[in-house]
Parts: structure tokens; C-alpha cells; sequence
């Protein structure tokens, strides 16, 4: 792609004084009309840097008038056809613009490349076990209002009854004079969330490592069962059980089709693109369930990979996407990131998810068989 980059200056007769003018689109004398799509950002940059911006679509320069002001441009042919590029336009006189929107074209300009971008989706929304429900989209805030979350990561407009079924197997166990181990650290927890069982209820036995069960070993083995953490890695949750079956074989516990896989499947989406990526972009302003996990995955990953945390375009720094495969998060749900890049460069944008569904592992009597 560089050999198609051209890093231009032009005379233009621009009518806005005072004003930063980033170009929507523009009409290169050879190359014809260059389309703009990260021109938010660079608005978004400038206004953080305390400058007057318009967007606008600059027209090709009448040669009979006369120039106003100078136009710092940047363009490249896209392989899919469309001629892409950068624009910024300033009035003459203003030697700090002049200089400031050389610099920002130069900058930006140098991070223009062929990339992938790996969008982490939020959970889906799925059905409780032996319901069928029609499907419902992720978390949006294209209504105004943020999305909210269940304590075991999933979307409250979910059927997934993991929580109340949680809190039932503890007040089940517990009426049977049982010591209830809680296995598992949740990767997500939900600070709207209700605690699992009432305030009364005092004697859980948190069990969030291997290492714990062993300070359960003055317990009577006759006496003790276990409820896995909603919000909690299934992965980790095993190893726990493990050790935890290992010093009391007849511990007793929480049937695996109550459990939630929404947080293992989260992890293990971020786990799969960072493996493929060099950069994780967190585009949000709080924490979600997808953030959480692609966070854990980063900070358990082997390799490095540099994290970047932005609430808007205006945050973007050049050094936090010029590598060739990111992995984002948008929790808005909004595509302006994506835009944003697709006018850095040729864009592969690929969603990566996962999502485990339980299904019945019994016939009823007389069913037939297949």
C-alpha cells in the first residue's frame, strides 16, 4: 500500500477564519474525490487540543481565485477501489494551525497500513435450558440508557436463571446442615448485582484458588457441599473441584447444568484474538463483562500485548493502533472506531465470539431413539 501513498500540500481558497477545517472528503487534481472516514478523529484530536474545527467536503479549487489558505493532504489507493485519504485545511496567517495541522497529517499519515481489527461481541443473549425463545440482540445503547448485566455476566434481558439457581442450591444445602463451598473468582461482577443469599446467611466458604481447599481440612467430609460463583471461569472453577473431590470425595454439589459458561466463553473469545493480535483497544468508559475478561486474558497472556484504554476518538493516540491486528472493544456498540480506522489503511474487520449452550443429556421414557 505505501507505494500508493501521496503526502501533499495544496493552495485552497478556504472561508473559514479562525478554524481548523477537516475535510469529510476532497477532490485530489489527479486522483479525483478522496473519501475521508477517519475525519472524526482527527476533528476529535484537534478539539481536544483546544482548536475551532469544522468538517466539511472540500471541492476542487477553482484555479481563476485566489488562495486563502493551505490544504495538508494525504492519500492512498484502497485495494477495494476507493481512493482514501486525510485532509486539513488552514488559513493563511496563523503560523501555530499552519504548523499544527502539518504535524497532525504528518503523524497520522505515518500509521497508515493494512490491518485487521478482532471485535470482541458482548454476551449473547441465549434462552434459559428447555425454553426456546426467540433471539435477542446483545447490550446497546442506541436507547440512551447503558446496558446492564446479571452477576454472572449476562445480559439482563437474558432467560439465564444461573444466579437464582445459585442462591437456591446454597439454601438448599444450607437447610440440610451443610457448609456450602463458593468455588470460583468471578472475572465479572455486577456492582448492581444482589448478594446470592440473604444478609442472615454468614457461613459460605469462599474457595477462589487450589490452594484454598486446603484450609478445609478440619471440616468432617460428611459435611461439606459446594455452588460455583456465578461470573466465575468454568476452566478455573474445574481445577478447584478438582482438588476440592481430591480431600473429600463425597462432597457433595451444585448440578453443572446451573452453572454459566458466559465468562468462560468471554475469556476464551479474548484469549483466541489476542493471540492474534499486538494491541487490546478498550473503546469504553466503564467495565463490562467483555471488558473484564479481555483484560484477564491480557494480563495472562504470555506474550505482551500493550493495553489502551480510550472513552472517546479524541483519546487515540497514533502509537495505539499502528500495528497490523487489533483487538477492540466497543461497548457503545457504536461503529465510529471502526470507521475511524478504515481510513488509516485497507481494514479487515473480523467479530469473534463464543458461545456454549447445554443441552439435555437424557431421553425421556419413550422417546424414540435416533
Amino acid at each position: 500500500m505505501n507505494r500508493s501513498v501521496l503526502l501533499e500540500t495544496f493552495p485552497h481558497p478556504l472561508q473559514a477564519p479562525g478554524a481548523l477545517t477537516v475535510a469529510r472528503s476532497w477532490v485530489h487534481p489527479e486522483r479525483g474525490p478522496v473519501d475521508c472516514p477517519a475525519h472524526p478523529l482527527l476533528a476529535a484530536v484537534a478539539e481536544r487540543d483546544g482548536f475551532r474545527v469544522r468538517t466539511t467536503s472540500l471541492t476542487a479549487p477553482d484555479p481563476d481565485c485566489r488562495p486563502h489558505g493551505t490544504v495538508f493532504a494525504v492519500s492512498y489507493q484502497d485495494p477495494h477501489g476507493p481512493v482514501r485519504g486525510l485532509a486539513i485545511g488552514v488559513q493563511l496567517g496563523d503560523p501555530w494551525a499552519l504548523a499544527y495541522a502539518h504535524r497532525q497529517i504528518t503523524v497520522w499519515s505515518s500509521t497508515l497500513r493494512t490491518r485487521r481489527i478482532l471485535l470482541l461481541s458482548p454476551p449473547a443473549a441465549a434462552p434459559a435450558p428447555g425454553t426456546q425463545s426467540a433471539a435477542v440482540p446483545g447490550p446497546s445503547t442506541s436507547g440512551g440508557a447503558p446496558p446492564r448485566w446479571r452477576a454472572c455476566g449476562c445480559a439482563h434481558q437474558t432467560l439465564c436463571p444461573a444466579v437464582d439457581r445459585a442462591a437456591h442450591a446454597i439454601r438448599a444445602f444450607q437447610a440440610q446442615s451443610l457448609r456450602v463451598a463458593l468455588v470460583g473468582r468471578p472475572v465479572w461482577r455486577a456492582p448492581e448485582a444482589p448478594p446470592l443469599t440473604p444478609p442472615e446467611h454468614k457461613l459460605l466458604l469462599p474457595l477462589t484458588s487450589t490452594s484454598a481447599v486446603a484450609g478445609l481440612d478440619s471440616l468432617d467430609p460428611d459435611s461439606i457441599a459446594f455452588v460455583v460463583a456465578p461470573g466465575s471461569s468454568i476452566d478455573q472453577v474445574s481445577e478447584i473441584l478438582t482438588s476440592l473431590r481430591v480431600r473429600f470425595p463425597r462432597v457433595r454439589g451444585q448440578h453443572p447444568d446451573q452453572w454459566c459458561y458466559t465468562m468462560t466463553d468471554q475469556l476464551n473469545a479474548a484469549r483466541s484474538a489476542l493471540a492474534e493480535s499486538d494491541t487490546l483497544l478498550l473503546c469504553d468508559s466503564g467495565a463490562t463483562p467483555t471488558t473484564m475478561a479481555a483484560v484477564e486474558a491480557a494480563t495472562e497472556a504470555r506474550t505482551t500485548i500493550s493495553t489502551h484504554r480510550i472513552s472517546t476518538l479524541g483519546r487515540l493516540h497514533p502509537r495505539d493502533i499502528d500495528v497490523p491486528a487489533i483487538t477492540a472493544i466497543d461497548s457503545t456498540g457504536s461503529t465510529t472506531l471502526v470507521d475511524a480506522l478504515s481510513g488509516l489503511g485497507p481494514l479487515s474487520v473480523v467479530r469473534r465470539g463464543a458461545q456454549s449452550t447445554t443441552v439435555a443429556s437424557h431421553q425421556p421414557v419413550g422417546a424414540p431413539a435416533h
